[in-house]
């Protein structure tokens, strides 16, 4: 049976504020009200991955297989918006180099967009 939510997430939903960032805000020591009242602070910086000027190419190993914006890279991945920054993060590059087993037919993405970042850019995806 789910739990009652207490006055302090009521509020809190009341002023815009989603159920994580209240719950993340208590655990780092803020007052429960004051994590129910204060304003979530958007931040300027705007997300560009899914922008039309970005481009990507992917490799299967040293084999060059697609070339495209986040949008046509992730149709042609089949993947969703949240997973295809997981495979762009540091976190999944990690995981797939553990694998050692997987890393024959690991699926590379290249970003296009700054050479100077090409090799920081380069990730492991494995499908």
């Amino acid at each position: 049976m789910p739990m009652k939510p207490s006055k302090w997430t009521v509020l809190a939903r009341k002023n815009k504020i989603k159920d994580m960032t209240f719950y993340s805000r208590v655990l780092r020591g803020m007052d429960p009200e004051e994590a129910a009242t204060t304003p979530v602070i958007k931040s300027g910086r705007k997300r560009t991955l899914i922008g039309d000027e970005l481009e990507y190419a992917i490799y299967k190993g040293d084999e060059f297989v697609f070339t495209g914006n986040p949008k046509e890279c992730m149709e042609f991945l089949n993947v969703s918006v949240n997973t295809f920054r997981y495979y762009l993060s540091n976190n999944y590059r990690e995981r797939v180099e553990a694998r050692k087993k997987t890393r024959k037919g690991a699926i590379y993405i290249v970003s296009l967009n700054d050479e100077e970042d090409e090799e920081e850019n380069e990730l492991n995806i494995s499908l």
